[in-house]
């Protein structure tokens, strides 16, 4: 592969976007070219600092709103920051009763699970048991092998 060929299919390999042949290929020609491996290694740090960059770039409020009402984009007025409420929460005469029926259904669960329950002792005597045996096993084996 010659270096006009590497240099052009760089940046896809930066973005891992090659195919597997040619992957393998340019990767051949960049253990031997170190003019292309150095513009390689530019390309993959130039992609990790915008990568940084963007993260910390947010829109201001009033152009998010003012993309997200455009009615060309999304044909009708989306409701920035109420979208969820809308989904979310019924009509508005059935909040009171929805709010009730969610906290009865985290409420009467979390309570049942909290109750203290009375054990029975028979699984209790059973493990108690099962302890003792074995340790006289345990000692049995001791005795024997000194």
């Amino acid at each position: 592969m010659k270096c006009e060929e590497a240099q052009g299919l760089i940046t896809a390999l930066a973005d891992n976007e090659l195919p597997e042949q040619e992957r393998y290929s340019i990767e051949d020609h960049l253990k031997d070219c170190p003019e292309c491996e150095f513009i390689y290694a530019q390309e993959k740090a130039l992609k990790r600092e915008v990568c940084w960059a963007a993260i910390n770039v947010k829109a201001p409020v009033v152009l998010r709103e003012k993309i997200l009402s455009d009615r060309r984009i999304f044909g009708e007025r989306v409701n920035v920051g109420k979208g969820w409420k809308r989904s979310f929460w019924p009509l508005k005469t059935l909040r009171p009763a929805f709010v009730s029926v969610l906290f009865l259904l985290v409420v009467i669960p979390t309570l049942y699970l909290m109750w203290p329950t009375e054990k029975s002792i028979a699984p209790a005597a059973l493990q108690t048991h099962e302890k003792i045996v074995w340790a006289n096993v345990d000692f049995l084996f001791l005795i024997r092998d000194s």
